[in-house]
């Protein structure tokens, strides 16, 4: 009977495929060799293929025995690319004023490269981001592929970057929270402003009357205490007025 040798065609790129031979006549001894292209024999009935293009020409050859001579056979296996995917780990919320080092990893072991797809990102040196504004900046990872691996699925990290923005507080009496001067807060910080009257010294009372503000809204407020979310920079002032103890004495008479 003829020998009967059909490896598996295409074969991908570092994987193993076992090897058979059937049909011949005799009892030799059966082996395989590879004659050209990008492949080994391992383990004596194994083929792995070493690139992801080309053509490997295999041999089986059935040895001679008492009765029968050498029989050989001869096919071909095309090589094909191996799929390759990217781990690109979640980025943090920055602030504007950061820097961040962009990392990522393709199973193939070959270089991923970085774009930004939207928001306000610069990337320098290939994976150096640097921040234009506050937004939503969305960067993508992808790896082109070689002759031996596809290109890979890219992957698309977003996350929010945040400006840093001065609240001054400003009060000429009274214990106020934040304390009077200049505060740095992120963007998106919820403060809670309060000012607590002081008491009364030498027949005098200050005594709050409110709070005006510069650089955000409302403007103006007729209460102790304002929550606010920090959008930007802004001043607030504590108002205040004077009361005067007035002591009546009675005349003579």
């Amino acid at each position: 009977a003829p020998l009967a040798f059909t490896p598996a065609s295409p074969q991908i790129y570092l994987t193993t495929n076992a090897l058979s031979l059937s049909g011949g006549s005799g009892t030799g001894a059966v082996s395989y060799a590879v004659l050209s292209g990008p492949g080994l024999i391992v383990g004596g009935t194994n083929l792995t293929v070493t690139s992801g293009t080309g053509t490997v020409s295999v041999c089986a050859t059935k040895a001679q025995d008492d009765l029968f001579n050498a029989a050989s056979v001869t096919s071909s296996v095309t090589a094909a690319k191996a799929n390759q995917t990217i781990t690109f780990p979640a980025i943090p919320d920055q602030l504007t004023t950061n820097s961040y080092r962009l990392a990522a990893s393709a199973t193939s072991g070959l270089t991923v490269n970085f774009a930004t797809n939207s928001g306000p990102a610069l990337i320098s040196e290939g994976t150096n981001l640097i921040f234009t504004g506050a937004g939503v900046v969305s960067i993508v990872a992808s790896q082109a592929g070689d002759g031996n691996w596809n290109a890979a699925p890219s992957v698309t990290n977003a996350f929010t970057v945040r400006a840093l923005f001065d609240l001054t507080v400003q009060s000429a009496h009274g214990t106020a929270a934040p304390l009077p001067g200049t505060h740095t807060y992120i963007q998106g910080t919820v403060i809670t402003n309060t000012v607590a009257n002081p008491g009364a010294s030498g027949g005098t009372q200050y005594v709050c009357t409110g709070w005006a503000m510069a650089g955000n809204n409302p403007t103006a407020g007729i209460t102790n205490n304002y929550v606010m979310t920090i959008t930007n920079s802004a001043t607030l002032a504590w108002l205040w007025k004077t009361q005067y103890l007035v002591t009546a004495v009675a005349g003579a008479g």
